[in-house]
């Protein structure tokens, strides 16, 4: 019988007193995979932000969008608790109005909302973010009863198809269709 040589205590050592044929474990990383990783990472930021920076530019523009639909549907509320009625313009309506009061304005600062000429109401401006304009059919009338004529109007803003609204009497029910 062949006899086993006797191992007294554990495996045989290698130089520097480590166990032979183990590998001493890591105690980081090396540069060239920190290199690596912050490459990798340059690549997918690259490929990500520009799509990001759309998807926020898209939340945006839908809640700006949603804002006004949301004023234009609570009009006749408005109406209602202001006692009166009013008339509301489009962008290009009120920047000439605008442009007539300044041509026509004295030191004196206007506290009255300016009258539509053919309607004699006053004008009720919307709060219009940046970048969006308001185009009507015709001017939307709004009663002191909440009650409203109806009309169809679009709201255009440059980085998003237009939106055409329809108003629908006797409370300006809003209906939208995009395009």
């Amino acid at each position: 019988m062949a006899s086993r040589p006797h191992m007294p205590h554990g495996p045989p050592l290698g130089r520097a007193g480590a166990p032979r044929g183990r590998r001493r474990p890591s105690r980081g990383i090396t540069l060239v995979e920190l290199l690596v990783v912050l490459a990798l990472l340059g690549v997918i930021g690259a490929l990500v932000l520009p799509n990001l920076e759309r998807f926020t530019g898209s939340v945006t523009r839908n809640s700006e969008r949603d804002l006004i639909l949301n004023q234009i549907a609570g009009l006749g509320t408005e109406a209602m608790l202001q006692g009166r009625g009013f008339v509301i313009l489009g962008t290009e309506e009120l920047d000439e109005l605008d442009a007539q009061a300044v041509a026509n304005s004295d030191d004196e600062a206007q506290t009255a909302p300016p009258v539509h000429d053919v309607t004699g109401l006053p004008v009720h401006r919307l709060d219009i973010p940046d970048g969006w304009r308001l185009h009507l059919d015709a001017p939307l009338v709004v009663r002191a009863t909440g009650a409203c004529l109806g009309g169809r109007l679009a709201l255009e803003h440059d980085d998003a198809p237009p939106v055409v609204v329809e108003l629908v009497p006797p409370y300006c029910r809003v209906e939208t269709t995009e395009g």
